[in-house]
């Protein structure tokens, strides 16, 4: 028998291989061999795998095969060959470069088929593969796009072990998976519907106290990257109790807030918070959370909570108390509770220990909310000790009032401004008032 150059060479079994299952089941790796008993294959993620061989549906090196072998029914195994040409017969073993068959065609005898010769071969079977699970199984999506279905045991020195109905139990570490979905919980297993029997066995585990809290954090973002926003949820919310570290929640918050998930973000936060009231950015996280989810009374509460412990010390994290009482006094103004924005800014601008750049800011932005409110002669008088040291910044508030009371014809205010001017110094800016007087 000749058999022609290959189109999809396995290169003895060296390249990638596609073994399909009689439940739909798929899994891949190199390094294949099959006997009457069984087929070893080594996995990128479950390392060397041996399946029973009464379980396997069919093979090939190119995943375009995939409906062809799970749709086949038939008698017998069926070689196909690149070229077209197909050997109808029993396989009887996978070994180094060659797949040896009884071949019909030759009374039974052994014929040996080049592996580099094939393209897919599927085994005898009398119906097409299912797709078939036990409620309370679960169906692993690898982030290869290989597919396993077992009994979910438990976890184990940070892997999961899986007990699939076709061979020994199987681990992997929690990267290795895109999604994992149960039987219960799914209409079908490819879609959604899948955390709850995980979390099942997550706590049956916990108990033993073999669950590391930080195996919450790719698991969740597993179910985030399938785009199950209400599984991602419902692992956050049975696992709140068993996570005693404060960076879970950190990580978990912030994936829920790059998914869009506010209400989420804003409950990992305040568990964060509870784990480390003293923490700087168990305060900075919530607030933003707060404030993105347009929920200002509460960023309010929290940055006052935060100006209120000391021991929170914002500075060891590179953040001044500055900046965050100019954050507040951002929340104040949204909340048009312009007092106590005022005053948070009169703070920055009266603390001679933050940078003079930094209280010119303050200044600015406090006379801009008076000069909103209609009300910058208020500014002077309530806060002219404070603003004295910064001469620049009131003598372009004076300024202004000199400009306000021409418009409206009040030139004596506007006179009494400039007299100011002359007493503190600013001579500049009294001869640009005169001008404007018309002096």
């Amino acid at each position: 028998m000749v058999l022609l150059a290959v189109l999809f060479p396995w290169r003895a079994l060296c390249s990638e291989v596609h073994v399909y299952l009689s439940n739909a089941d798929h899994i891949s790796g190199k390094e294949l061999s099959l006997d009457e008993r069984s087929l070893t294959i080594l996995t990128p993620h479950c390392g060397r795998v041996v399946i029973e061989r009464s379980a396997v549906k069919g093979l090939s090196s190119d995943p375009e095969r995939a409906r062809e072998i799970l749709d086949f029914s038939g008698e017998s195994d069926v070689v196909h060959n690149a070229n077209g040409d197909r050997l109808t017969g029993r396989v009887v073993e996978i070994k180094d470069d060659g797949v040896f068959v009884k071949a019909f065609f030759a009374d039974d005898k052994l014929v040996n088929v080049e592996v580099e010769q094939l393209d897919y071969l599927v085994f005898a079977s009398e119906k097409k593969a299912e797709r078939t699970a036990e409620p309370d199984e679960v169906r692993v999506i690898f982030i290869n796009g290989d597919v396993v279905s077992g009994q979910a045991v438990g976890l184990e020195a940070g892997q999961f072990i899986l007990d699939p109905p076709y061979c020994e139990k199987v681990r992997f570490d929690t990267d290795a998976f895109r999604s994992l979905h149960n039987a219960r919980h799914s209409k079908e297993f490819l879609e959604g519907g899948i955390a709850q029997a995980i979390v099942d066995v997550l706590e049956r585990s916990s108990e033993s106290g073999a669950v590391s809290g930080d195996v919450y954090i790719p698991l969740i973002t597993s179910f985030l990257k399938d785009g199950d926003k209400k599984g991602a949820l419902l692992i956050f919310r049975r696992s709140t109790a068993r996570i005693r570290n404060q960076h879970v929640f950190q990580v978990i918050g912030d994936q829920f807030l790059a998914n869009d998930m506010l209400d989420a973000a804003v409950e990992a936060y305040e568990k964060m918070l509870e784990k480390s009231p003293t923490y700087y950015y168990a305060y900075s996280k919530l607030f933003n959370a707060y404030v993105k989810a347009e929920r200002y009374s509460k960023a309010a509460e929290i940055y006052e909570r935060l100006l209120s412990t000391p021991s929170a010390t914002p500075s060891r994290y590179g953040t001044s108390m500055a900046k965050i009482r100019m954050d507040l006094s951002d929340v104040y103004i949204k909340l048009e509770t312009f007092d106590k924005a005022s005053e948070q800014l009169r703070l920055v601008i009266a603390d001679q220990i933050e940078k003079q750049e930094t209280r010119d800011t303050a200044l600015s932005k406090l006379i801009g909310l008076f000069r909103q409110q209609g009300t910058i002669g208020a500014l002077v008088e309530k806060y002219e000790a404070d603003l004295a040291a910064n001469n620049k910044v009131i003598g372009e508030g004076y300024l202004d009032m000199v400009n306000i009371y021409v418009d409206e014809g009040k030139i004596m205010k506007a006179k009494g401004y400039v007299e100011r001017l002359d007493e503190i110094g600013l001579k500049e800016c009294a001869e640009k008032a005169r001008q404007l007087i018309g002096e």
